[in-house]
């Protein structure tokens, strides 16, 4: 894990992030993404870098395994854990009011009427012409 240094450099210049953008010819995006510690391409380090006259390497802290883990140990500690899931709410969509008029009914079952429209296009002439 490595922590970048870019923002230190910069203000140790007293620059701002346009002024090294500039002077490393790159957007101020890049140079924020960098600051971020998003990746970024090995060309924009080695501007960046030479910009701030100091190697590529210089612009990353390098942290031993040791310090990673304690720093993971710290943030895993100070997250929130993730609430239990209320199964409440099952319960309350079983208990649904009562249905009072036909659009309620056909916004409820509007897959009923696959099977019903199958039943009288179908089966019931059907059944009608069986019978005569």
């Amino acid at each position: 894990m490595n922590k970048t240094q870019v923002v230190k450099l910069r203000k140790e210049k007293g620059w701002t992030q346009e002024t090294l953008a500039e002077r490393a010819h790159v957007t101020v995006r890049t140079i924020q993404r960098l600051e971020a510690g998003q990746e970024v391409s090995e060309e924009t380090l080695k501007a960046v870098s030479s910009a701030l006259s100091v190697t590529v390497n210089e612009l990353f802290d390098y942290v031993d395994a040791s310090e990673r883990e304690e720093t993971l140990m710290v943030q895993s500690k100070n997250q929130t854990t993730r609430p239990s899931t209320d199964y409440s709410d099952d319960k309350k969509r079983k208990e649904r009011r009562p249905i009072t008029n036909f659009w309620e009914f056909a916004a409820r079952f509007w897959w009923l009427i696959f099977p019903i429209g199958w039943f009288i296009g179908w089966v019931l002439p059907s059944l009608i012409h069986a019978l005569r």
